[in-house]
């Protein structure tokens, strides 16, 4: 609902390679028990759709576009995502809660008084006054950092996570032991194929330097070091 603008890093290329990956995983397979081959394809458009399937989902069998995400406005209020006091935030990831659980979140906010609360004691209840609700929880995340909550829900066994930023995930132990960002010989860092295979380690060589294979690549489609010679002097390869 806001001004369009262009999202960094060939966000089409990128999933349209992937896309394309797994086409041709999946002929491979289909050949190995078929003995048929197959051709296989995808375009930028495609894999861009995919991307939005639910947004595009919506819109085909509604007629009406999925509405950006409102934390004040969430349908369920232990399904969403709370600003705390020093600035940052957590995402509760509750898609039911027992009495248990409730009176137990019920005392991490210090908020006995709710255990009392019909409009609350049941889930179905929690829902149907999920932004009275909501508005309870955002009051009572502001009143401490997300290191207090992470650490008292966490105790409790409920699911929640912080929320964030790009500079706190690269050097996030979960993602060192994922091994999902390796570094080439130069130093250069970057985040890994999206998948693993067993026994078969991450590429971690630098790209060759613009030409450096050059004379190679000509040479393999026959043509001679003198010719080549040429084409580089006249500034057709470099």
């Amino acid at each position: 609902d806001g001004d369009p603008y262009y999202p960094p890093g060939a966000l089409a290329d990128l999933l349209s390679g992937t896309n394309l990956a797994f086409a041709v995983t999946a002929a491979l397979l289909r050949r190995e028990k078929t003995g048929r081959g197959e051709v296989v394809g995808t375009s930028l458009l495609q894999g861009m759709l995919w991307l939005q399937q639910m947004h595009v989902g919506s819109m085909l069998n509604t007629g009406e576009q999925l509405r950006p995400f409102d934390p004040q406005n969430a349908a369920n209020a232990f399904l969403n995502l709370y600003k705390c006091s020093d600035g940052e935030w957590l995402a509760l990831g509750m898609t039911a809660m027992d009495r248990d659980d409730w009176y137990a979140f019920c005392d991490i906010i210090d908020r006995a008084d709710l255990k009392e609360d019909d409009r609350f004691a049941r889930n179905r209840g929690r829902i149907d006054h999920a932004k009275e609700l909501v508005e309870v929880l955002s009051a009572a995340m502001l009143t401490k950092p997300r290191d207090h909550w992470l650490q008292r829900i966490n105790a409790s066994g409920l699911p929640v996570a912080p929320v964030k930023r790009l500079a706190e995930v690269l050097y996030d132990p979960d993602v060192a032991a994922e091994g999902a960002i390796v570094e080439t010989p130069s130093g250069k860092r970057y985040v890994r194929a999206p998948f693993n295979l067993e026994g078969v380690p991450a590429a971690t060589n630098d790209a060759p330097d613009f030409g450096a294979d050059t004379f190679e690549v000509l040479s393999d489609l026959g043509l001679t070091p003198e010719e080549i010679a040429t084409l580089e002097e006249d500034g057709i390869a470099g």
